[in-house]
């Protein structure tokens, strides 16, 4: 599927646009439960080598691959979100969309984002129609401007039950706390409910025209959760459904941990740039103007 959604700008990114010239957003998640980085999640001690390793990474994969990239910042504390935000803001100009576990630290966080001058580079991810009228007015003093919007679970199995909540409750919650700017979660529970989110991402591109995506890593990473796969295992089940977002041009992708960044990002190039060459054999145009084709040249000398 090939349709053009409204463009979103945060900091030096563009989100949204049309399939063939879009640099598809990649997130990864950091300092998330789990993550043998962290030293203690209350507090915000964390190995910063191990962390900025990563980050240098990602930019190299940004560079060959040519697609955008932010990082999905985990915190449990106030004191976490500081520590956590202003070191990614400090080593990678890269969108950083905000994630508290609890309302108390999303409303520290998206102040500190205003106190130290990113709030151009942040998103708050994500309002809800539970999202309490103390961190709707937080928001609003934060002057963030980006949001994404995320209904609750079940409407994921309604597709105009979600369309509906989000055209006519989230983003009027948007509104209240100052954001103009929607990124559409649609959600995923498990691997079968992928068969939904990828429904339900055609369905808001069709009828709201908004930048939409989701994060296939749940359904991926819980099977290794529960002991049903391997690490090598999920990776290919992670590689399968991220390839299936590209192919329904998702406009941003929340890939997993930031380490999983190494294959991520060529999965996604790959089937992005295969795509999009195919479309212009297709049509007989063979500018090789989209920003795709510097990886395909790369990988073929």
């Amino acid at each position: 599927m090939n349709s053009y959604t409204q463009v979103v700008k945060v900091g030096k990114s563009i989100i949204g646009g049309d399939f063939r010239n879009k640099r598809t957003l990649l997130v990864g998640s950091v300092f998330y439960r789990g993550d043998k980085s962290v030293l203690n999640h209350e507090k915000g001690l964390f190995d910063k080598q191990t962390i900025r390793g990563y980050v240098e990474e990602i930019e190299k994969l940004k560079e060959l691959s040519g697609l955008q990239h932010a990082y999905d910042v985990i915190f449990e504390s106030v004191e976490a979100a500081r520590k956590f935000i202003s070191f990614i803001a400090d080593v990678s100009e890269d969108p950083i969309f905000l994630d508290g576990v609890s309302k108390q630290a999303r409303i520290g966080s998206v102040l500190f984002a205003k106190e130290i001058g990113i709030e151009d580079r942040c998103v708050v991810n994500a309002i809800l129609c539970e999202t309490s009228d103390d961190e709707l007015n937080a928001i609003l003093n934060s002057n963030i401007k980006c949001a994404v919007l995320m209904a609750s679970e079940m409407a994921m199995f309604k597709p105009t039950e979600l369309i509906d909540i989000v055209a006519n409750k989230l983003i009027s919650l948007a509104k209240r706390a100052g954001i103009h700017q929607w990124l559409v979660d649609v959600g995923v529970i498990d691997l079968p409910s992928m068969a939904f989110s990828l429904r339900n991402l055609r369905s808001v591109k069709e009828k709201l025209k908004l930048p939409v995506g989701c994060a296939p890593c749940n359904a991926a990473y819980k099977l290794l959760v529960d002991g049903k796969l391997r690490l090598e295992e999920v990776r290919a089940v992670n590689s399968a459904l991220l390839s299936m977002l590209v192919l329904e041009d998702a406009d941003y992708i929340i890939y997993g941990p930031i380490k999983a960044a190494s294959y991520a990002f060529h999965v996604c190039a790959t089937v992005k740039a295969v795509k999009v060459y195919g479309e212009e054999i297709e049509k007989r145009d063979f500018r090789k103007t989209s920003f795709i084709h510097g990886y395909l040249k790369k990988l073929s000398k």
